[in-house]
């Protein structure tokens, strides 16, 4: 079965803590966008509205599912007396309102000696850094390469993002691509996403926080997992549905996470690693890999809990089976 366009990057921003809800940026002629600086209006989930000159949110905007579950891994090292762990698949999504994190699991996470999650950020500077270098091409011409229609569906569509024509005109279709699957006009109170809210209770707790790489890295994964012309194509497809598509496909995944249905989630994991294993493998698997290496260690000396994307905790490519090939006892643990 051909998997939907929208459900196919949205499956991609399950996997991946860095999902861009806004950008503002310098009003400046395009040849001048050449500063980190100029990338002050850069948000993610890890900053707040104070952190950011991006445009609040329209109130009027459709609403995402909110999380209403939990799903938690114990994992037991294969070394003997070696601490139990945790992981928690994130989804990178907020909580429901009604929403409040099992006493058990805040108990772990306050007893924990490290809490670890994807990427730090919060560092803004890092991050326009980062944009500057893998999301703009100075000599790139979307108006060009678009046709009118689609410049100006692109223009409507990211004017609540606050991002001046030149600099749309200049980004690379990734970039645009993921601006346009997590639009500002969503709502979404970067501090209620569950990797927030649990990164805020570990330094409430005092426990230590870890990353287990560079918001840069993730960055770097959404500009190389796929060819160029690819990401081209998906942009012209994107802006040829309406948004009502690409919400009510996050929501189908969102209601998969709530309802607990590993076997629903295992299947969309399935389907995009048959759909495209090369961008699969960027996204997902070669990260996972690394992750493995660092978390081994910890696992065999420290109380820890891990939060990810659940992606990478689900299917025979996922962290979880990696852990068990190399001796780990990883249970689901039910709220």
């Amino acid at each position: 079965m051909q998997m939907s366009l929208y459900l196919k990057r949205t499956l991609a921003s399950f996997c991946l803590g860095i999902t861009l809800v806004g950008t503002g940026c310098s009003t400046e002629p395009v040849n001048t966008v050449q500063s980190p600086d100029q990338l002050s209006g850069l948000r993610l989930p890890g900053q707040t509205n104070s952190q950011t000159n991006t445009p609040l949110a329209n109130p009027n905007a459709a609403a995402r599912v909110g999380l209403k579950n939990l799903l938690v891994w114990e994992v037991k090292p294969p070394q003997v007396g070696a601490p139990t762990s945790f992981l928690i698949g994130t989804a990178h999504s907020p909580l429901d309102a009604s929403y409040t994190i099992p006493e058990k699991f805040q108990s772990a996470l306050k007893n924990a000696q490290r809490f670890v999650m994807e990427a730090d950020l919060s560092n803004t500077q890092e991050l326009a850094s980062a944009a500057l270098n893998f999301a703009f091409d100075p000599g790139r011409s979307n108006q060009g390469e678009l046709s009118a229609a689609e410049w100006t569906a692109l223009k409507d569509r990211t004017k609540t993002a606050g991002v001046p024509e030149q600099v749309l005109n200049i980004a690379r279709p990734w970039y645009l691509n993921l601006l346009l699957d997590s639009p500002p006009s969503d709502g979404t109170n970067p501090d209620s996403i569950l990797d927030q809210v649990l990164r805020k209770q570990a330094e409430t707790a005092k426990v230590s926080v870890a990353y287990l790489e560079k918001a840069s890295d993730q960055l770097q994964a959404l500009a190389e997992g796929i060819p160029e012309a690819k990401q081209a194509a998906s942009l012209k497809k994107t802006l040829a549905n309406p948004p009502k598509d690409q919400i009510a496909e996050r929501n189908k995944i969102l209601s998969l996470y709530n309802e607990g249905s590993l076997s629903g989630l295992e299947g969309l994991d399935q389907e995009a690693f048959q759909e495209d294993p090369d961008y699969y493998a960027a996204l997902v698997s070669k990260r996972n890999q690394k992750w493995l290496t660092g978390l081994e260690p910890v696992f065999a000396k420290e109380r820890t809990v891990v939060a990810v994307g659940v992606l990478h905790l689900i299917g025979p490519r996922s962290l979880n089976a990696l852990l068990t090939a190399k001796g780990y006892q990883v249970t689901q643990i039910k709220p």
